[in-house]
Formats: structure tokens, sequence, C-alpha cells
């Protein structure tokens, strides 16, 4: 087990959807945390600084916590309201939004998603 989501497409090709950790369960539903991004990383690009948006969630004992990191003034009601417009009912919806001077990156320019869920889970 890689941890890797994948499926055959029509031509046979095996097209990657993302890995299991990036992946939350709310309400019997399987969460993808890089679905609910992907809204943000189109209105929001990355700069000559690194990114401007990241998604990331923890499970607590309540449920989940999913929080949009973001260096771009937005609320949680227009964050919602945004993945609403792209089709996502339900539990998949931001807890909270968080504006951060800079997102945390890894040594290959990619978001460091450990760092988050570390800021997430410190809160508590």
């Amino acid at each position: 087990m890689t941890g890797d989501l994948a499926a055959l497409d029509e031509a046979g090709a095996i097209v990657f959807h993302g890995r299991l950790k990036r992946f939350l369960k709310a309400g019997g539903e399987m969460i993808s945390l890089p679905a609910l991004e992907e809204p943000f990383a189109k209105k929001y690009p990355p700069t000559d600084q690194g990114p401007r948006v990241a998604v990331e969630g923890v499970e607590t004992h309540d449920g989940r916590r999913i929080v949009l990191f973001t260096t771009e003034p937005i609320t949680l009601r227009d964050a919602n309201a945004l993945l609403q417009s792209e089709g996502h009912r339900g539990v998949m919806r931001l807890d909270d939004v968080r504006e951060v001077e800079k997102i945390p990156t890894l040594g290959t320019g990619k978001t460091d998603y450990k760092v988050l869920r570390a800021k997430i889970t410190e809160e508590k």
C-alpha cells in the first residue's frame, strides 16, 4: 500500500487523484483536502513568493477541523461561498480561515502541510 489514490481512465491510463493522508472522514464521507484547496489555488495562484493558499485539516474527537491558510484577506463566509459555487456541499466546507504572512514550504517549494497540521492541533 503506497497511500496513493489512483484509477484507470477509459483509455486504460492510470490517473493520480492524490494521497490517502490528504483526506478526512466526516459524516461518513471522505473529504478530499486537495479538492477543497483547488478553487482557492485557481483564484489565488502561487507567486514568486510561493503559494498563497493551502487547506489542511485534522480529525478530532468532535469530528473534524478544516482550515484555509491564506496570505489573502478572505472571510470564512466568502471562502465557503466559493466552495459552494464550485459544487461543494454539506461536509465539503471549511471550519476556519487563517490569514498568515507566508504559507510554509518545503525545500522543493511545495506546501509543508505537516507544519500547517501542527498549527491546527496546537490551538486545542
